[in-house]
């Protein structure tokens, strides 16, 4: 398995501030709309499918909220945790899927004469896209090892082998004959400048691993059953068309509703994969897809029960069941993805290594007993240098290791 690596801390601070951007740009769309509606319970009804008006008409959908909350949420959390990079991504990944199919829907015939809201709507896609590259290149480019694996020979401190001072000369490798203070930064877990250690990311535990990637392999079936049934009903011609374009759309920024289905199955069978083996970067991608499921779920059941439910037939009865079962899985990964691996707690904490066999450059040799009669080259005890103090009069335990006895004069 390879070496486990996080975002560096000028990353974090970066992608937080991409990620408060985009959250600033998703707001401002909700106040817009809040702004354009001639009641305020009309946005509602707009964010759950219900017939509403606006004296401009509308610009957002029920995913501003949904995106508004991810990316505030995003920011926070990647500013100072471990699982940075994942958050990042799954962030850039989920922006660039909603906000692509605005590219030709803003520019299409029966929506070009909207007013001049289109095209702020289509700046602010812009925009949202470079972010959201910008958000990949971060988690990608930012990277740093956790810290490096125990170097050859090297023996921990306390561990069964290490005797303080024993070996004068030799140093932790990477320490330029220097000696680090106690509690000081040792090389391999330092940060890309020294400093504080980089922590590793967390991992799923057994039992959320398991829950999380059977609710999202289960709920992505159904999605996917749901698209293939309508496929099958509409027939090729009649379903193609409607798949990256939306003409039934209210508003400038809504997602064919067929795109978004097929681009959450295949992040949640992504994430299914990701968290069956406890990748990284499971727990942050599980989770922003749990928001999708909360938003389409919690909107899609508000709407529906607004509705004559007597009048539904079975396919409407098994719809119903379906946005349950999202809003279900949105909170089922939100508890279980929320809780790490038991060790993974945010923390690295190096251990204090002694190099035993390879001497820093230039330093002097290692003074010991020779061949059978030579004389030592110093007075028996322990040698200045790394190490614990020694003991003072009174109780206290033993050295750790015994002194050595001198041996016989020199001819």
């Amino acid at each position: 398995m390879g070496q486990d690596r996080t975002l560096a801390r000028g990353a974090r601070v970066t992608g937080a501030a991409v990620l408060a951007v985009l959250a600033l740009l998703s707001l401002g769309w909700i106040i817009r709309d809040f702004a354009e509606a001639k009641h305020v319970t009309d946005v509602w009804g707009l964010w759950t499918g219900l017939p509403a008006r606006a004296d401009g008409g509308w610009a957002g959908s029920y995913l501003e909220p949904a995106l508004l909350v991810l990316y505030t949420v995003s920011a926070v959390t990647a500013a100072r945790s471990s699982s940075a990079a994942g958050i990042l991504a799954s962030a850039g990944v989920l922006t660039l899927v909603l906000r692509l199919p605005s590219l030709w829907q803003l520019n299409a015939e029966w929506i070009r004469s909207v007013d001049e809201t289109r095209d702020l709507a289509f700046t602010s896609v812009l925009v949202a896209l470079a972010l959201a590259l910008v958000l990949l290149v971060v988690a990608g480019v930012g990277r740093r090892p956790v810290g490096g694996p125990p170097q050859p020979g090297a023996v921990p401190y306390g561990a069964p082998g290490y005797a303080p001072g024993a070996f004068p000369g030799q140093v932790p490798p990477g320490f330029a004959g220097a000696v680090p203070p106690p509690g000081g930064p040792l090389p391999g877990g330092a940060g890309p400048h020294g400093g504080a250690p980089l922590e590793a990311p967390g991992r799923p535990t057994a039992a959320g691993a398991l829950a999380g990637g059977l609710a999202l392999g289960v709920t992505a079936a159904v999605l996917a059953a749901w698209e293939l049934h309508t496929w099958m009903t509409a027939g090729w011609d009649g379903y193609i068309p409607t798949l990256a374009e939306d003409h039934g759309a209210v508003s400038l920024l809504s997602v064919p509703p067929h795109w978004f289905n097929w681009a959450v199955v295949l992040i949640s069978l992504v994430g299914a994969l990701a968290t069956v083996t406890k990748a990284t970067y499971a727990r942050p991608l599980g989770m922003s897809v749990a928001a999708m499921y909360l938003a389409g779920g919690v909107f899609g059941l508000s709407g529906a029960l607004q509705g004559d439910l007597g009048a539904l037939e079975t396919s409407g009865w098994l719809a119903l069941a379906s946005l349950a079962l999202q809003t279900t899985t949105g909170v089922l990964l939100l508890v279980v993805l929320s809780r790490q691996e038991a060790g993974d707690d945010g923390q690295f904490v190096p251990e204090l290594v002694v190099e035993m066999d390879a001497p820093v450059p230039g330093a002097a040799p290692v003074p010991g007993p020779g061949p059978a009669g030579a004389a030592p080259a110093s007075p028996a005890g322990p040698a200045p240098g790394f190490g614990p103090p020694p003991p003072g009069p009174g109780f206290g335990p033993p050295p750790a290791v015994p002194p050595m006895p001198p041996g016989p004069p020199a001819p």
